[in-house]
């Protein structure tokens, strides 16, 4: 069934059991009708959320899956980047939707390509005619096992190309927007000021840390981290986006800037670094917290962290309903909830502000990090069938210096626009941290 079909189909039957729903609630005593509301929107809610994300797994019937066998097909498109490329060390992946195909039908959607090599001339908004084998991805053939098929179809892609090399790509013109276009001058302003200031394995790191790039991380030092249970701070996520959000705002006060000022200049930082980052879940997620808690201040509200996490819950379901069955939404939404929760209870049971100084500077990171863990073994134990115990303790230290490194290379990145021998003293204070979270993650991950 067409998708849109599928959502309208859906949306008539969610509004005839809220219609009867709601006939029927006239005949409950009016203390009860509170609750039976409640229960209607949330039944229409349910059908509603079901028959739209029915919609947006399902090809639209012109979608160019529609006509592919499960042979490849050798086929020529004509398209628009829609994201950062991505290379891995041996292969460049670029999500790419069609506007024009080499085809007898007219044809539609969006295609995963897999280029072999690297390919500097592509970027974010370039018109493209790509010439490579189209065909279906495959779906996981064993219990537990990765299922491409489904991570792309919950993109709204059905279909992958692999393309031999660069030679079969052909950049017609270049029609990025200016938002486009500020994002990547940004990323590679940032990824040159890093690697200009820092060594290359320092430069990775904190590229990683501050726009979430890690595929060309060094596999070993990648494997430490989740060894460690410390790959999180490598992925951008709340910590990153609150690190930068409390730091610009402490700059811009030390500054004496009006306070009223100071969270609106804030709050646009934060939205253009969601943007450089790629706007990945959590870092939306965490954008629209900081978001409803900037407003709160500005219009003197009090401020509700749980109500905050739900309204980014439903933003981001809302655009993309199938963001639910996303690993790193379920990772975002489970810790930030861990945090809120239950680290207040464990401050509470541990007394911890009657604590000492030195004492409570240890145990308040530990309480986040037992928050965060408790709250994300169960995932992490299903979808990779491992979790590190002793990432319980490698936590406290590391996200107390990763702290201070994404301040640093926040610093090194304004430096540098004025002097490159003064982002190069920050850098120098950064490699050291950097070191020294490394030495500490390999303590941890070469324990047993």
């Amino acid at each position: 069934m067409c998708p849109y079909f599928t959502f309208l189909y859906i949306l008539a039957i969610s509004s005839i059991v809220l219609g009867t729903f709601i006939c029927l609630l006239l005949r409950f005593p009016p203390k009860s009708r509170k609750h039976c509301l409640f229960a209607c929107f949330g039944v229409a809610a349910f059908l509603f959320g079901a028959g739209y994300y029915r919609a947006r797994v399902t090809p639209h019937h012109e979608d160019v899956s529609r006509f592919l066998s499960r042979k490849e097909i050798v086929y020529a498109l004509i398209g628009r980047i829609e994201n950062i490329p991505v290379f891995d060390g041996h292969k460049t992946r670029i999500v790419f939707k069609i506007e024009s195909a080499e085809m007898d039908k007219k044809v539609q959607g969006r295609v995963y390509i897999i280029l072999n090599g690297k390919a500097n001339s592509l970027s974010l908004g370039k018109i493209l005619r790509v010439k490579g084998r189209l065909s279906i991805p495959e779906s996981a053939t064993n219990p537990g096992e990765f299922d491409f098929r489904k991570y792309l179809a919950r993109q709204g892609i059905f279909t992958i190309m692999l393309v031999r090399n660069i030679n079969h790509i052909v950049v017609v013109s270049d029609k990025s927007s200016f938002r486009e276009r500020m994002i990547i001058k940004g990323r590679e302003y940032i990824r040159y000021i890093l690697r200009e200031t820092l060594s290359l394995n320092a430069s990775k790191i904190l590229e990683g840390m501050l726009l979430g790039e890690t595929r060309s991380l060094d596999p070993y030092l990648k494997e430490i981290f989740v060894e460690a249970g410390a790959i999180h701070i490598l992925a951008v996520s709340g910590l990153h986006v609150g690190l930068i959000g409390g730091f610009f705002f402490l700059l811009l006060r030390i500054l004496y800037i009006n306070r009223k000022v100071a969270y609106i200049a804030t709050l646009s930082l934060v939205i253009l670094y969601i943007q450089l980052t790629g706007a990945r879940p959590s870092a939306v997620r965490a954008g629209i917290m900081f978001g409803c808690g900037v407003l709160a201040l500005l219009f003197e509200r009090d401020k509700h962290l749980f109500n905050s996490l739900a309204l980014s819950c439903l933003i981001i379901l809302l655009i993309n309903p199938a963001a639910l069955f996303n690993v790193g939404f379920q990772l975002s939404f489970a810790a930030t909830f861990g945090i809120l929760y239950f680290t207040p209870f464990f401050y509470r049971e541990v007394r911890i502000m009657e604590k000492k100084s030195f004492i409570r500077f240890l145990l308040i990171p530990l309480g986040i990090s037992i928050g965060v863990q408790v709250f994300t073994y169960p995932i992490l134990a299903f979808y990779f069938n491992r979790i590190s115990l002793v990432g319980l303790f490698a936590n406290v230290v590391v996200v107390s210096l990763s702290g201070l490194i994404l301040g640093l290379g926040f610093i090194i990145s304004i430096l540098g626009i004025f002097a490159i021998s003064l982002a190069r003293m920050a850098g120098f204070v950064a490699e050291i941290v950097i070191k020294s979270i490394l030495g500490w993650i390999r303590a941890f991950a070469s324990l047993p």
